[in-house]
């Protein structure tokens, strides 16, 4: 027995097609050839048959179905019930979208990987071509030497830290205690963000002021962010914004 999915849904036993009426025992049919061989919850036939409009009692509402389905079949024991659903006992090769399927599914996640390789070793070229490695390392670097600068400005910059473009200003409301100052933290975060560049906050107090730049990031890109910086400093310091 053979079922063609493709086109018209039909039966073939080998002498003359044979079509199963009514739209939801096609749909029946359709969903178990889709897994032949290997048994198809209830759950998962009545979400296939009714969608989002499933039957309170759905045990009974398939089970209806696959009894009507039967007797539309050549050979009722085609359909065999098992403790988690109903299997259609026949081989996945018996199905005519199976090996289409098959061949579509695994040629779409070739695309995808060659695809997403081809993107990454396109980022990886730019990365290169561009010295970026050098440049987020040369730019933290100068970065930090300027929050250090900082630090020796605002008392209330407690530590500062980073590799590369990966960077962070710890703010506390005593360098002695090292108490967090969570709320200044959220205060100039915020004012820099009103002042056009973005950052965030991080630490299990929330009170590190952290920069990812992108690695294209500029030694004048560098400065317009720490004038910000302690343009927003000196106004939350002074009870502004």
């Amino acid at each position: 027995m053979q079922v063609r999915l493709l086109g018209p849904l039909e039966l073939d036993d080998g002498d003359a097609p044979i079509t199963v009426g009514g739209a939801r025992l096609r749909a029946l049919l359709a969903r178990l050839a889709l897994d032949a061989g290997r048994s198809v919850s209830t759950d998962a036939l009545a979400l296939a048959l009714w969608d989002d409009a499933v039957p309170d009692d759905t045990t009974n509402a398939v089970q209806s179905l696959v009894s009507r389905l039967r007797r539309a079949l050549p050979d009722p024991a085609l359909v065999q019930s098992h403790p988690a659903g109903y299997r259609l006992r026949i081989a996945p090769e018996d199905v005519d979208a199976l090996p289409t399927l098959d061949t579509i599914v695994l040629e779409t996640a070739l695309a995808d990987r060659l695809r997403w390789r081809a993107a990454g070793l396109a980022v990886l070229d730019v990365i290169e071509q561009g010295d970026l490695r050098r440049n987020a390392s040369e730019i933290g670097a100068y970065l930090v030497e300027r929050f250090r600068a900082m630090q020796a400005r605002h008392e209330t910059i407690g530590d500062v830290r980073g590799m590369g473009l990966f960077l962070g200003i710890e703010l506390v409301e005593d360098r002695r205690t090292k108490v967090p100052a969570t709320a200044l933290a959220k205060k100039i975060c915020d004012g820099v963000r009103r002042r056009g560049a973005l950052m965030g906050t991080e630490g299990p107090h929330d009170n590190v002021l952290k920069m990812r730049p992108p690695m294209i990031f500029t030694r004048a890109d560098a400065d317009l962010l720490v004038a910000l910086l302690e343009e927003t400093f000196e106004a939350v310091e002074a009870g502004g914004q």
